[in-house]
């Protein structure tokens, strides 16, 4: 029903051959290195740098082991970014990603300069202009979701994933020059200012990358003849007669091929052109994995416990007027989730886990956590190139995982023995894993299995879930350290 032709990012000439094949390939690795420059500085990269400062920052700011709940909370306020920004383009005039994506990158880069030299600064004990430069970080982090990823909606999945692996490498670098710097340790390399600079040069990389991206068009999906949604016929209680489907010219009946029993299955799949109405194609469900040969989908189908409670809180009048979002939102439900606890409260009680499972201030360890964990947080984003998570089971796997870690950091009598430090690392850094592979998952599938005209409002509503989510358990693990 549907048929795609991918086209290549840029013609090459002369591909006959090896010496085709490879030069086609490294043309490839290198438009895949651009969107990872790009996706560094439109990302909370900043802020995670930061981050790999706490052990550093324990020592010589006044707020001591307190100083990561403060500037967890001060990144996620940025929440507030992106009210102002949705207010703006809803209601005063449309801000062009022309304007927004750049803003963003010269934003991060600038920060990161800044705050080198002004973070020792305290007024009054509080260390307010740094508390200030993460408001910053996080408002651009923040911004990403709304801006960002609708912005990526048109590129390739591959393209998607370089740039959520661009926030993740970046991370990756910032552990491994904190992992040279050792800060918090009594024999730190170099101070926290000279790395922060480091840092702001690198970042300076994603502002010509992403003019050179847009100056050659590179990454952006290749021509499709038809645009259409493909998707198995559902009777719902709005549409209850096959026939009054087929008395509508815009669908067209197809059989699929069941290749698991070697037939035809008893489903049927029909095309959906976009300029059908909302009704119809709130009568519609995506596609079921396990029905067809289409394993770069990821249906909610696939996940019948979120799909259950989509259609439980998204009534059918609400399906009607917005019918992305029942499909949304368990993606939503997904990353906020994940964030909530990711971003929100697993940044603050970490330090406290790390301290009481080695019974000292744990700077040194906690060092550690940050640069393992940075490890698997690209990892977890690059495997969503080769194989996807169920995206249920992955985020039961990592409740328990979290549950354990803020266990630990309420001071429980088993986490103070020998072994418990590094087991508090290592699902530390498992957590990271599942929740960069879950979130980028989310975001290619939004990008792929939605119909053009709905991919950007389902993205940018992924995003608010995610912003909200993490400001809530930013607020909360806040009120608990208090």
């Amino acid at each position: 029903a549907i048929q795609y032709r991918e086209i290549p990012d840029m013609e090459v000439a002369g591909t006959d051959g090896k010496d085709g094949i490879s030069r086609t390939s490294w043309i490839l690795v290198w438009h895949f290195v651009l969107f990872v420059f790009m996706g560094s500085g439109a990302n909370f990269v900043l802020p995670t740098a930061l981050v790999e400062e706490v052990p550093y920052f324990e020592n010589v700011l006044p707020e001591k082991i307190c100083i990561a709940t403060y500037m967890n909370l001060a990144t996620s306020l940025g929440l507030l970014t992106v009210l102002a920004y949705l207010y703006i383009t809803t209601y005063v005039r449309d801000i062009p990603y022309s304007v927004s994506v750049p803003f963003m990158l010269i934003t991060s880069t600038l920060t990161s300069f800044v705050v080198a030299g002004v973070y020792p600064i305290t007024v009054g004990k509080v260390s307010l202009l740094l508390y200030m430069c993460c408001f910053i970080g996080g408002s651009v982090g923040a911004l990403s979701s709304v801006i960002m990823n609708p912005f990526m909606t048109v590129y390739t999945n591959d393209s998607i994933s370089a740039v959520r692996a661009g926030g993740s490498g970046f991370t990756l670098l910032c552990g491994l020059i904190a992992a040279g710097q050792r800060p918090g340790t009594s024999h730190q390399a170099f101070s926290a200012s000279v790395y922060l600079v480091i840092f702001g040069i690198l970042l300076a990389f994603a502002i010509p990358a992403y003019y050179y991206i847009i100056h050659f068009g590179i990454g952006k999906r290749g021509e499709q003849k038809n645009d259409n949604v493909v998707a198995p016929f559902r009777r719902s209680p709005r549409n209850t007669s096959t026939s009054s489907v087929d008395s509508q010219s815009q669908i067209s009946m197809n059989p699929i091929v069941d290749a698991g029993a070697g037939g035809l299955s008893h489903k049927t799949m029909m095309t959906l052109d976009l300029n059908a109405s909302e009704k119809e194609f709130a009568s519609l469900e995506t596609i079921d994995c396990a029905s067809v040969d289409a394993t770069s989908l990821i249906g909610i189908d696939t996940q019948p416990v979120m799909d259950y409670i989509a259609k439980r809180l998204i009534s059918d009048a609400w399906d009607d007027k917005y019918p992305w979002l029942r499909r949304t939102l368990p993606y939503m439900l997904t990353v906020g989730w994940v964030n909530f606890n990711t971003w929100g409260i697993l940044s603050a009680m970490i330090p406290f886990a790390v301290a009481n499972a080695y019974d000292s201030n744990g700077s040194g360890n906690l060092g550690i956590a940050f640069q393992v964990g940075a490890v698997l947080l690209v990892l977890g984003d690059l495997s969503t190139t080769v194989l996807k998570l169920n995206l249920l089971k992955g985020t039961i796997v990592f409740t328990i995982l979290c549950l354990v870690i803020y266990i630990a950091a309420m001071n429980a009598k088993g986490f103070h023995s020998a072994a418990s430090g590094p087991i508090v690392i290592v699902l530390f850094s498992m957590v990271r894993f599942i929740e960069s592979h879950l979130v980028t998952t989310s975001l290619r599938a939004v990008a792929t299995d939605f119909p053009l005209a709905h991919r950007e409002l389902a993205s940018r509503a992924v995003g608010i879930s995610n912003q909200v989510c993490t400001t809530l358990g930013a607020i909360l693990s806040t009120m608990v350290v208090s």
